[in-house]
């Protein structure tokens, strides 16, 4: 099993024992016909992309389930090990600030080492495409570079 050296020393890493689904990088433009708010539009393309392509990629598990409108924090969770995910999509790259949930319930989580894994996902409106996404385990969540930012 091959090793990852991190700055808190090795990792083993796990050899997958299935392969994930393969992802299809166009998004569903037929969703959003009768929606005119850019950010309405991000969020229903964006979950209905993430909800049918990803899989967990801490188990076997081929989907996640999405978490009932308004939840603080989380936007996906496994069914079978219980994962969370948090989706953030955006039209432009990534930058080095991402403007991020409910600060306090999302503080919390933080304190109790319960939050969850984020889940970047870079799109183009235009052709509606995935351009990029990245996964940061919820682990390396840190109180001090998270601000509030306000309502």
């Amino acid at each position: 099993m091959p090793d990852l050296e991190l700055a808190r020393g090795p990792v083993k890493i796990k050899s997958l024992q299935w392969m994930p689904k393969i992802m299809d990088i166009v998004m569903n433009p037929n969703l959003v016909k009768n929606y005119r708010s850019g950010s309405q539009i991000s969020r229903l393309v964006t979950e209905k992309w993430f909800s049918d392509n990803m899989y967990c990629p801490a188990c076997p598990s081929e989907y996640l389930t999405q978490t009932p409108p308004n939840e603080k924090v989380i936007d996906f969770y496994c069914p079978r090990c219980d994962e969370k995910y948090q989706l953030k999509g955006m039209a432009h790259p990534f930058g080095k600030r991402i403007v991020d949930s409910a600060y306090e319930p999302k503080i919390r989580m933080i304190q109790k080492q319960t939050g969850p894994n984020f889940v970047f996902l870079h799109y183009d409106m235009k052709p509606m495409k995935v351009r990029n996404m990245m996964i940061i385990p919820g682990i390396s969540s840190f109180q001090r570079s998270s601000k509030n930012e306000g309502p």
